[in-house]
Parts: structure tokens; sequence; C-alpha cells
């Protein structure tokens, strides 16, 4: 019979769960813990317990037995997660906090900024989708939120930045500045693609591009001095340099991640930049984008860049100031690359736990709710909104195919976009808005756990309410106005192809660029407008449809 308050051990052996699905429920379960202030720890090299031996990259959480007030109830919910999750998990008395002191690192609660201001592309969804699914909590932030201070150590403790283009530009040296303070105080960057050309150095000092600069790395250029990038999109085979790194734990050898026009690091690094991964080979699978964008566009589909950059640096780790920076040119959280979504939340838990001063960010400072809100007016809500967005996927759905043909892949993001939102506000309308019945629950710790519960409902309820603001409306609406128009100009442009031939002339030239300038804006319209408050309210609602799990 164990002790009153005595520590239980559970270990959850990633090499027990190898199916990616397991891989990424128990990222989940590690993540659960963590919601309810749970010691988790992250083995860091092997270690013997009991019965068994530990791998690097194993989990292993403590729970106190014996009291029935907290402990029991917290045990309990452990286990029948694991077992809902199908996750191994082992029961080791053969563990102790002396041995986990200098075997493993304890984990941070990572709570995520995702930027989704102007200058990203599809990345952030990406990004998001992919943090999502292993159980990550996330919050959207844009450019204006960080020059209100929204980037603080209290409300986030990583800032990740996807694909985009211009980011300092668009961040403004202000808010530079503030991410650059963020870092310095012990926060972490994660920046994929676009998000690592935007924290690197050796820009000229008149560039906005200089105003971030939070890693001693450099970029390939070409001699007209753009950055070097191959044209291509796709499969990249990488060497794995650094596979005793926490970030690279389960995996070694080699490793397939998708490509996708992304920097290429120069070999000239500071002394304090680890190579995780380097460029080997493109794979045989990669793929040029479409021959008649590149023809009007005037860019040249290419992956000889890739093929003379043998050796060269694709996924880095460093310190700025307090805080950790991991860079990386290829997608590892890019849709199809589930394998490599244990490598994202390695990332996480790296900049969060490995970080000089890892506190956990007081999550609820990030929320101030309106409580004038009414279920019927948000049930109608969630239902037209949802009903207007599947009209606007059915109209893309149509062309899709037609639009890639003269456009390229800003048709397939408005797809992935607009599947993401009617996905997401599928899951609001089912969430539960009855309210908890606090007197059946004479429990103390499960009293508290219900109000915090009641406190996420409210919270997400609002974040509902809050898609009714007209502008969202607005932005929904033309949208679908934008698609219909949008879809009777391009049978002009594709007749007037046909009657070309295979030919180009400025007519039809000037078309295209001008169809593709108003759909990448009605994109950002969209993106900006709706699509990142469904998220937030799809976010909240998974925070607060947890916690009710936790007391039912």
């Amino acid at each position: 019979m164990q002790k009153k308050n005595e520590l239980s051990y559970y270990v959850i052996p990633l090499d027990e769960n190898l199916n990616i699905e397991h891989t990424h429920n128990a990222i989940k379960l590690v993540n659960s813990m963590l919601d309810l202030c749970v010691d988790v720890w992250w083995l860091q090299r092997r270690l013997r317990g009991e019965k068994r031996v530990y791998q690097k990259g194993d989990f292993v959480v403590t729970l106190k037995s014996g009291e029935k007030n907290r402990n029991e109830i917290l045990i309990n919910h452990f286990l029948k997660t694991a077992d809902e999750l199908e996750i191994t998990v082992y029961p080791d008395a053969g563990l102790n906090e002396s041995n986990l002191i200098t075997a493993a690192k304890k984990l941070v609660k990572p709570v995520i900024a995702a930027y989704y201001g102007n200058g990203t592309t599809d990345g952030a969804i990406w990004f998001v989708q992919a943090l999502e699914k292993m159980g990550f909590d996330i919050g959207i932030v844009t450019e204006k939120d960080i020059l209100n201070g929204a980037l603080e150590l209290e409300n986030y403790n990583v800032l990740i930045l996807g694909s985009g283009m211009e980011y300092c530009s668009h961040l403004g040296r202000e808010g530079c500045k503030k991410i650059a303070e963020f870092v310095n105080n012990g926060g972490g960057y994660i920046g994929h693609c676009g998000g690592a050309v935007a924290a690197v150095k050796g820009y000229p000092k008149s560039s906005s591009s200089s105003w971030l600069e939070l890693a001693d790395v450099r970029l390939e250029l070409k001699e007209n001095g753009n950055i070097l990038s191959a044209y291509a999109r796709g499969p990249v085979i990488y060497d794995i340099t650094m596979p005793e790194h926490p970030i690279m734990f389960g995996y070694e050898g080699n490793i397939s991640l998708i490509y996708w026009w992304g920097p290429i690091f120069s070999s000239e690094l500071g002394k304090n930049v680890s190579v995780l991964a380097t460029i080997l080979a493109p794979s045989p699978d990669i793929q040029m984008p479409h021959p008649e964008i590149t023809r009007i566009t005037g860019v040249t589909p290419s992956i000889k860049e890739l093929n003379q950059s043998p050796g060269k640096p694709a996924i880095l780790a460093t310190n700025y100031g307090h805080g950790k920076v991991v860079l990386a040119s290829p997608h590892p959280e890019s849709p199809g690359s589930e394998h490599s979504y244990r490598l994202v939340a390695n990332e996480v838990f790296f900049v969060t736990s490995f970080s000089e001063n890892p506190e956990q960010p007081k999550t609820s400072a990030r929320f101030k709710p309106d409580y004038s809100f009414s279920l019927h007016k948000i049930a109608n809500l969630t239902e037209f909104l949802l009903q207007e967005l599947k009209v606007a996927k059915e109209i893309v759905q149509d062309f899709t195919d037609k639009d890639t043909i003269v456009y390229g892949s800003v048709a397939e993001s408005m797809l992935l976009y607009l599947k993401d939102s009617v996905n997401r506000l599928e899951k609001i309308k089912r969430f539960d808005t009855r309210e908890l019945a606090f007197e059946r629950i004479t429990n103390e710790y499960l009293r508290s756990l219900a109000e915090d519960a009641m406190k996420k409902q409210v919270i997400a309820l609002d974040k509902i309410n809050r898609l009714a603001e007209p502008e969202t409306i607005e932005a929904v609406r033309n949208t679908i106005t934008f698609l219909n128009t949008h879809h009777q100009s391009l049978n002009k442009i594709l007749e007037l192809r046909d009657k070309l031939k295979g030919g180009i002339t400025d007519e039809y030239a000037n078309l295209v660029k001008k169809g593709i300038s108003s759909y990448k804006k009605a994109l950002d319209a969209y993106k900006y407008g709706v699509e990142s408050k469904i998220l937030e309210a799809s976010f909240a609602v998974t925070r607060a449809e947890e916690a009710l799990g936790v007391i039912n």
C-alpha cells in the first residue's frame, strides 16, 4: 500500500508507440498532463528503471499517490486518457526524482503564439494543424497584437513563424524589437522557411530585413544579391548530423522533409550555432511549379540550387539572450509529413524547457471575455457561417483544377483555408454549452476543476460570439462575391488561352498577373478577417472541452 503523497512514476516510451498516430497521441497525453500542472520529465539519455531501460526522448509523468482529494483523480484521469488514446504507459517503482534530475529535463508547459499576420502563406495553418494534432496550447497573434504587447512571457513562451515573405517589413522596426525582447527575456523562436529568413544576419543595415537578426546565421545569395533558393516544392532528403540533440530525438540517419522554395543557409555560422541537419539531395518526387505560371512571372523552375548544396545547413539551433532559437529551411510541419510532426514537437519542448528563464505563462491573462451573449444567437451564427463557407468551398472546388492551371498554388491555398474553416465550424457547432451543475460536486479539487472548466466554457462562447462582428460577416460575403466574379473572368482567360494554343501574349500575361494579384488580396482578407477568428474560437472550444473531460 502506497503512503500518502508518495510519488508514482509512469513512463511513456516513444519506442513502444512507433506508429505515427500513436506518437502524436503520446505527445498529446504529455500536453494534457502539463495542462493540469503535473510534472513531466523528458529523458535526455537512457535510464534504467525497475524492469526496463528507457530511451532518450521518452517521457516520465510523476503523480502523487494516496490523497483522494486531488492525486487519485489525476492518476485515474491519466490512465483513462492513455487508454482512450491507445498509448502504452508503464508504472515504474525503480525511478526516483534524483535519477530524473540527472537524466531528464522537466518540461515547461508550452503556450504557443502562432504568427498569423501580414506576410504569412500556407505555413501558418500547417503549423497550427500539426501542433493542434498533438494537443499543444496555441493562440493567434498578428503584427498589431505584437505591437500592442501581446507577446509577453506572461501570455506565451514561444513564437512560431512559418512560411511567408517580408516578415520584418510587415512587423516594422518596433514589432521586430518586441520579438527580440521576448526571446532575449527567455521566450522561444521557431522559424521555418520564411520565418527563418526573418531571423538571420547579413542583410544591409538599410534593409528592413536587418531589424530582427536573432541568429548568427547567413543565407547563400545569388550574384545579384537575392536569396538563393530552389524554385521547386516537394520532398528533399536531409542528413541528421546531431541525433543526440533533443530536437532530433526519434530520428537518425536520413529524413525526408518537404521543401518549398526555402532558403539555403550558408556554412558560415556563429560559434554558438548547432547544425542539426544538412541537405543531402532532392528526392525524385520533388515537383516543379506549373511551367505556364513561371513563363508569365519570369521565374525559372529549378532544383540545381539543391543539387549544388549538399552538406549545407538545413536545421539549426542557437541562443539569443536567455531564449532559444530554432531555424529550418524545410517544412516538417507540412501536410503529408506526419512522420516529422514529432520533430516539430521536439522543437517546441526544446525552446520552452531549455530556456534560461523557463517560466510557465499565466494563460488566463490572455483572455478577457465579454459575458453578454445569447446561446441561441451563437447557435444561429455558427450555422449561418457554416453554410456560407460551404458555399465558398464548393465554388473553389468546382474550379480548382482550372485555377491551378492559370494561377498556380494560390487557388489551392484558398481551398485549404476554406476546408479548415468548415471543419472547425463543424466542431464549434457540436460544442456542449450546457451549464455545469456545481451543487452536485462535493470534492474540493473537482469543484476547482469545474470552476476552471466553466471559465473556459465562457471564453469559448465569447470567442464564438465575436464571429458575429460586422466586419467578419462582411469578409465572408466579400469572399463569396469575389469567387463568383473571379470565376467568370477565369473562363474568359481560359478561352483566350485555348485560342493562343500555348502562346503567351501581353494581353494574356497581364490578365493572369492581375488575376493572381486580386486572388492573393482576397485570400489575405479571408485569412486575417475570418479564418484567424475561427481559429481562436476553435482553440477556445478545445480548451473548454478538455477541461470538461477531466471532471466527467
